[in-house]
């Protein structure tokens, strides 16, 4: 299969994946807007992108133990105590090289009863070149729903992911 053809292949899968999340957030009326993170790291493109696809790379500002298969329905799990992250069951959902990885997500132990198949957590991680040096990733959580617990965890999350953003740029050098 030609490389031309695996993006648009990719790029369809994701076209399915933002259809489905504008249907989810219309047909569900407890849905809550997206969390959504940006920053920008000391960091080239190519370096951040592996620094999110590989388990090596996500071991250096994200996970103690990590497992990636780069693939549609692929393995996407992280493990790291201090954060209290165990996406065991992680699985990636879409992705297009260099720009976009998106995969699903488990709240934290705490959280553990939001966890179901009736409320899936997606997140996806955009990827912007700013230089040939700098790069801008967003990290756009989605899945949360108007409940106190849920609120909390939003509040939760939103202060995980901004940490994670800050170990990313410690990870690539100020």
């Amino acid at each position: 299969m030609s490389s031309q053809k695996i993006k648009y292949i990719q790029k369809y899968y994701f076209l399915i994946l933002i259809i489905g999340l504008i249907l989810f957030s219309s047909f569900t009326s407890s849905a809550q807007s997206t969390l959504t993170i940006s920053k920008i790291v000391n960091c080239n493109l190519f370096d951040t992108w592996n620094k999110w696809t590989t388990p090596t790379g996500l071991c250096t500002f994200l996970g103690e133990d990590a497992v990636v298969e780069l693939k549609l329905n692929g393995k996407f799990e992280i493990h790291n105590s201090l954060l209290d992250i165990n996406s065991s069951d992680g699985k990636i959902l879409s992705y297009i090289p260099n720009e976009m990885l998106s995969f699903t997500w488990n709240p934290p132990s705490r959280f553990k009863h939001l966890k179901s198949k009736n409320t899936p957590i997606w997140v996806v991680v955009y990827f912007d070149a700013i230089n040939d040096n700098m790069t801008r990733v967003s990290i756009c959580q989605t899945g949360f729903h108007k409940s106190p617990t849920w609120l909390a965890y939003h509040k939760n999350a939103t202060l995980t992911w901004k940490y994670i953003l800050e170990q990313l740029t410690f990870s690539c050098g100020k």
